[in-house]
């Protein structure tokens, strides 16, 4: 298995991201017009250092958001819960019940 890894530091404004994200959400369905030029396989994780945030949009079924600090999630926890996946909402009720 060959593996490759870069990064890319930047500012949100230097990144293309709606034609971004529209390409990892097509990746199963190859356009060769696509930014990703029809290379699949490619995982993106979007990395906020300030908020020590991770966002990665694995393809158009979801995404996953990672946080240092669970309470950076919690406006996503409050204003979109239903999006979450039925499997995740139990953990995620127990992790902000009580506070």
């Amino acid at each position: 298995m060959k593996r490759e890894r870069f990064t890319l530091k930047c500012q949100l404004q230097d990144i293309r991201l709606r034609p971004l994200l529209q390409a990892i959400c097509q990746e199963d369905f190859y356009k060769p017009n696509q930014i990703l030029k029809g290379k699949l396989g490619y995982d993106i994780y979007l990395i906020n250092l300030s908020k020590q945030m991770i966002f990665h949009l694995y393809d158009d079924r979801g995404c996953d958001l990672i946080a240092a600090d669970p309470e950076r999630l919690r406006p996503v926890y409050e204003g979109l819960q239903h999006w979450f996946l039925d499997y995740d909402r139990a953990q995620m009720d127990q992790l902000f019940a009580g506070k």
